[in-house]
């Protein structure tokens, strides 16, 4: 499943800006909004590395910074954890046993859905 960045809007994400850090390691940083073509992004590290001196020290100031998705070389996202893979495995087999058995059901009865692309192929008994 793909994330949707929308849901981490005013949260934390890590980012990896090469051209702003030098790096490619991710920082912390707090999204404040999307643009079709990049980032608002938030964090004292790009206010102490854009901003000049007269603008830093204005304490009741947060400032907010566009990064577009070019200088852009990763962004992560927290997920929750994953089962363990025992119990991953185990129900993907459950699954798979359980699909195997509808599909083959559905054959045989010839009430298989359309949508499902699955041929029928029946034999006429000759009289």
């Amino acid at each position: 499943m793909i994330p949707n960045l929308s849901k981490h809007v005013n949260k934390t994400i890590l980012v990896s800006i090469p051209v702003l850090s030098g790096s490619t390691k991710c920082k912390a940083y707090r999204l404040t909004g999307i643009e079709l073509i990049g980032l608002w992004l938030q964090s004292a590290d790009l206010s102490g590395s854009l901003l000049n001196h007269e603008h830093k020290s204005q304490p009741t100031m947060t400032w907010s910074f566009f990064v577009p998705f070019s200088q852009i070389a990763c962004v992560a996202i927290a997920s929750a954890a994953m089962p363990a893979s025992g119990a991953t495995t185990a129900g993907r087999d459950q699954t798979a046993t359980q699909s195997a058995a509808t599909a083959a059901s559905d054959r045989s009865s010839g009430t298989g859905s359309s949508s499902s692309n699955v041929a029928v192929t029946r034999k006429r008994h000759k009289e």
